[in-house]
Order: C-alpha cells, then sequence, then structure tokens
C-alpha cells in the first residue's frame, strides 16, 4: 500500500515538472552543443583554444568574447529561473547544471588566456566535492518534497 502511495507521488511530481524538466535539459543540451561546435570550431580556426603557443588572433578575440560571455551569462540566468519553479528532480537537475557551467566557464577563461594546470590540480577535488554536494543536496530536497506530499495527503485523508 506504501509503495503504490510513493509511485503515485512520484508520478504526480513527474506529470508537474515534466515540461520543466524536458526544457533544463533541452537548454543544457543545446548549450553544450553550442559550445563544441560553433565556439571550438571558432576558437580553433584562429589559435584562441590551441595550447601550443600559438598567438591568438587578436583581430578576431572580440568575437569570441562575444560568442561565450554574453550566452554564458543569459544561460545562467535562464537556468537559475528555471531551477528555481523546478521542485522535483534537483538531485538530477543540479549535477548536469554544474557540469555546464563548468564547460562553459573553461571556454569562456580562454578569453583571459589563462592556463588550466590549477583547476586540474587544485580545482578537481573541490569541483568533485561540490559535484558529490549537490547530488545529495537535491536528494534531500526531492525527500523533503516527498515527506511534504505526505503529509498532505494525511491531512486530506483526515478530512
Amino acid at each position: 500500500m506504501k509503495l503504490k502511495l510513493y509511485w503515485n507521488k512520484f508520478i504526480f511530481l513527474l506529470n508537474k515538472n515534466k515540461s520543466l524538466l524536458f526544457w533544463l535539459f533541452l537548454i543544457a543540451l543545446s548549450y553544450f552543443t553550442y559550445l563544441s561546435s560553433v565556439v571550438q570550431f571558432y576558437g580553433t580556426k584562429y589559435n584562441i583554444l590551441v595550447g601550443e603557443g600559438l598567438n591568438p588572433d587578436p583581430s578576431h578575440m572580440p568575437i569570441y568574447i562575444l560568442l561565450t560571455i554574453p550566452t554564458f551569462i543569459i544561460y545562467v540566468i535562464v537556468t537559475i529561473y528555471m531551477t528555481l519553479k523546478l521542485n522535483f528532480f534537483r538531485c538530477i537537475v543540479f549535477p548536469i547544471l554544474f557540469c555546464s557551467y563548468l564547460y562553459a566557464l573553461i571556454y569562456c577563461s580562454y578569453t583571459i588566456n589563462s592556463y588550466f594546470l590549477w583547476l586540474y590540480i587544485l580545482g578537481f577535488p573541490i569541483l568533485f566535492t561540490i559535484f558529490c554536494l549537490l547530488i545529495i543536496i537535491g536528494l534531500i530536497k526531492d525527500i523533503l518534497t516527498i515527506k511534504r506530499l505526505e503529509l498532505n495527503v494525511r491531512k486530506i485523508g483526515k478530512l
């Protein structure tokens, strides 16, 4: 009986957030595709993303900055706004958005000509810890949402 109640709550939450989850994943996928195809192609064509000591073409750097930084800011604003409206499956959405933010930040930081050795040596354990914490926080929020719904079902049953 309890399993059926939890299954019904799960289906209810899934139906309630289905379109929002679809749009969040679609936006994340399209942004990954945009970075992997357009930005990476443009960056390698004009030696912006090549780390072999080649100097980037300075005349094409403003266009690369326009390709990366404004789209990243818009992407962060849209995904945070949509995530605030989401009330279930946060344990899946939070880590995916974190990975996409990190991926985009790597492309955006090429514009300031930085190197990523510090990210691989010092930052990776910190970033992996944040990734795991986001999964845990998302699970806790999802469990609390289920508990809140369970209390609402009990209150309705008593009426």
